[in-house]
Formats: structure tokens, C-alpha cells, sequence
């Protein structure tokens, strides 16, 4: 359950059939956002069967030398709440250095607290080789493995699921690299439909993604609903499973480019490419911070 919820959480298109074309090019599409939004920071309310179970939460750092070349890191963070923790302590946290002129990912790393499970793992990937590199930190163990290009890991795709057109009836593919894996990545823009969040109605578009790993389709399925909007920003997710729903719901944001916020977040998404910065924000989060 863990890996899936964290995947659900950090990528707004993480699941694939596999394309008709050749898989390792993506697919041209127009690009709403030709850059990853430097200074956005997501926060999401974690349900399970309805019960609140933790918080999810991935922001896009400011863009800083790595290697000889500008990277931009998202980072990404999921931990169960005070009452879970009681039972299930978590505090998983992942971190990607995206390039910022190619925004193929560069470097992936994430940190694993659960429980008895302890871990710390890196990949490095070099495009211009076709080359990944593997290691585990806390026992040494490392590996070789081939990688597409263009390379993703799971936030740069979720990003680069973001900047595509989406238009209910089509899809976009790509693919991306899981614990040295590669996933075939189809996602379908199902429909649009109005959502009520935190009693606000916001148009939405329903994607649905596919992932094929080896051939072989996962198992489980998601619904990502994003703001039509040119951001794109994902506002609910919902992982059906044969253990319950996983729902996580937009609970507060900073936009990109903008100071942190107060309480009451930054303004409606519906309305952000319409009226940037309105005087009184329809969608009012509560602030978690």
C-alpha cells in the first residue's frame, strides 16, 4: 500500500498501456506551462474509507547548480497523522533534480521511515548514455540499468503530465523509471466534471492512467481530477483498491512565483488564470501550517 499512496501523491499521472509508437519518444503535445512552477507547494489530506489517515505534500524548490548544470528540486513528503502514528508511524520523503533546460530528471532519491522498514536509495541517470546507476545507501548494494530517453521519475513525470494539453477522449504518453523499472505510461483525459472542494464547485478534468511494468498492466485504479486551467493543479486523487479508497484532497497551496501564504491559501483555482490574485479567495483552505 505504501509505495502506491506515495506514487499517487507525488505524480498526478502515474499509471499505462502501452503506446502504439515508439516508447521511448514522447508524443509532441502543446505545453501549457513551459516550465516547472518554481515555488508551488501542495498539500493534501490523506482518507482512507473516509477516515483521515496523514498528509502529502510536494513542493518545486527554487532552481540551484548541480554537476555543472541548473536543477530544479521538487521534493515530496507523506506521513501519517498523530493518531495513525500510533500504530504505523511513516515519514516517507523523496526528492528529484530536474534539469531545467531538458526537464528530464537527473537524480532521484527518497528516504524510507516505517516502522521496521528503514531505507535510504539514489538513482542517477545520464541521458547521454541511456545509462541509470542504483544505490542503496544503508547497505552498499548498487547496480547498472539501462533508462529511456527521455527519463523520468515519478515527480518529473507528474510534472510533465501537467504541461501537456489534455482533452477528454485523447491521451498522452510517456515513460518513467520506478525502483529501476521502466513503466509505461498512458493517461487518458476521461471527461470533465464539476467537483465540490471544501464546498467550493471547480471544473475539472478527469484523467485516468495506465501503467504496464514488464508487460504486465498494474493493478488498482486512479482518477486524477486537475483545474482546466493552464497549471493544470491536481485537487483531488482517488486510488481504488481491493483494501478501501485512498482519497487525498487539496487542502492548501502556495502558487508559484508567490510569497508563502496566510491562512486561506492563495484563491480558487478555477478562477487563478482568470483573476491571479482576487481580493476574496472563493476556495478558502484551511492552513495546515
Amino acid at each position: 500500500m505504501k509505495r502506491r499512496v506515495i506514487l499517487l501523491l507525488c505524480l498526478a499521472v502515474c499509471v499505462g498501456r502501452p503506446a502504439a509508437v515508439n516508447l521511448h519518444a514522447e508524443e509532441p503535445a502543446a505545453v501549457p506551462a513551459a516550465s516547472l512552477p518554481a515555488g508551488e507547494h501542495l498539500v493534501y489530506t490523506i482518507s482512507w474509507l473516509w477516515i483521515p489517515v496523514g498528509i502529502g505534500e510536494v513542493w518545486v524548490k527554487e532552481k540551484i547548480m548541480r554537476g555543472g548544470r541548473e536543477v530544479i528540486p521538487v521534493v515530496g513528503v507523506i506521513r501519517t497523522n498523530q493518531v495513525l502514528s500510533r500504530v504505523f508511524p511513516m515519514q516517507d520523503e523523496a526528492v528529484s533534480w530536474i534539469d531545467v533546460e531538458t526537464l528530464q530528471s537527473v537524480r532521484f532519491e527518497k528516504k524510507i521511515r516505517e516502522m521496521r522498514l528503514k531505507t535510504e536509495e539514489r538513482m542517477i541517470f545520464d541521458s547521454g548514455t541511456g545509462k541509470g546507476f542504483f544505490e542503496r545507501l544503508e547497505t552498499g548494494e548498487s547496480a547498472e540499468f539501462e533508462i529511456p530517453v527521455p527519463v523520468h521519475d515519478v515527480f518529473s513525470a507528474f510534472y510533465w503530465a501537467r504541461r501537456q494539453v489534455l482533452t477528454p477522449g485523447e491521451s498522452v504518453k510517456t515513460l518513467l523509471v520506478v525502483d529501476q523499472k521502466i513503466w509505461e505510461l498512458e493517461a487518458h483525459a476521461r471527461s470533465r466534471e464539476t467537483l465540490k472542494v471544501h464546498g467550493t464547485e471547480i471544473e475539472t478534468l478527469r484523467i485516468e492512467p495506465v501503467t504496464r511494468v514488464e508487460g504486465k498492466e498494474r493493478r488498482g485504479r486512479a482518477w486524477f481530477y486537475l483545474t482546466e486551467d493552464a497549471s493544470h493543479m491536481p485537487v483531488r486523487i482517488v486510488y481504488k483498491a481491493p483494501f478501501g479508497s485512498v482519497v487525498g484532497t487539496l487542502q492548501d497551496f502556495e502558487e508559484a512565483g508567490t510569497p508563502e501564504l496566510p491562512a486561506g491559501g492563495a484563491g480558487s483555482p478555477e478562477n487563478r488564470s482568470r483573476n491571479p490574485a482576487p481580493a476574496e479567495p472563493a476556495l478558502k483552505f484551511k492552513s495546515l501550517f
